[in-house]
């Protein structure tokens, strides 16, 4: 029972923030020059996967190509797109 749980848990925890990003296919764009966002208080995990971002990558390749957990890599995402470092181009 408490697996099952678990993997509910996952589940909406999973939606809630594939929602947030407007959905795996877009392709995420800098809003910011590196002058500008040397300036965040950016995690080495973040600045990674800042490097990932050209505008021309999906949500679904970048989270590949992290290598690290899903859910890590969306967290990290959505913590660039609420700093207004990272935006939707499509």
């Amino acid at each position: 029972a408490a697996k099952a749980l678990a993997e509910l848990n996952e589940s909406k925890l999973r939606s809630g923030l594939l929602s947030k990003l407007g959905g795996l296919e877009r392709r995420p764009r800098l809003n910011v020059s590196q002058e500008e966002y040397v300036w965040q208080s950016l995690s080495h995990v973040e600045g990674f996967v800042l490097s990932l971002i050209d505008g021309q990558t999906s949500y679904a390749d970048i989270i590949d190509i992290a290598a690290m957990p899903e859910s890590d890599s969306l967290v990290t995402l959505i913590k660039l797109l609420d700093l207004n470092i990272i935006s939707n181009s499509d």
